[in-house]
C-alpha cells in the first residue's frame, strides 16, 4: 500500500474519466479550495494525491474506494446527471455505508462540506 501523504486543505474532485471534460467542472478550476484530479494519470500519482485530501468528491468508484481505504471523508458527486447508480449502490451496501450524493450545487458544497474543511 502507498503510505498516506501529508494532508492538504483542499477538496479533491475525482471525476470519472467520462466526466473529466464536463463543463460543470469549470467553476472549480479558479477556486483555490478545490483541485480536480485526472484519473488517467499514473495510478501511483493519483493514489498519492487522493491520500493527501481532506475531503473527496468523486464520480469515479475507484476514487471512493481509495478514499475509503485511507479513511478520507467523501461523497459521490453526480457530475453528469447520467450516472448509473447500481455499482455505487452495490459498493455502499457491501461496505455498510450510507450513500451521500452531492449534485451540482455549489451552495450545497459551501454549506455542508467547505465549512468542515
Amino acid at each position: 500500500m502507498i503510505p498516506k501523504q501529508n494532508q492538504i486543505e483542499k477538496i479533491l474532485i475525482v471525476p470519472h474519466f467520462e466526466d473529466f471534460n464536463d463543463e460543470k467542472l469549470q467553476k472549480f478550476y479558479d477556486d483555490k479550495r478545490f483541485e480536480i484530479v485526472d484519473v488517467r494519470e499514473e495510478p501511483e500519482k493519483v493514489i498519492k494525491k487522493l491520500s493527501s485530501a481532506s475531503f473527496i468528491l468523486s464520480s469515479s468508484l475507484h476514487g471512493l474506494v481509495i478514499s475509503d481505504s485511507y479513511k478520507i471523508p467523501n461523497a459521490l458527486y453526480n457530475i453528469s446527471d447520467n450516472m448509473r447508480f447500481f455499482k455505487y449502490d452495490d459498493y455502499y451496501s457491501a461496505t455498510n455505508r450510507e450513500k451521500l450524493v452531492v449534485d451540482d450545487f455549489i451552495n450545497l458544497l459551501d454549506d455542508l462540506i467547505i465549512e468542515s474543511v
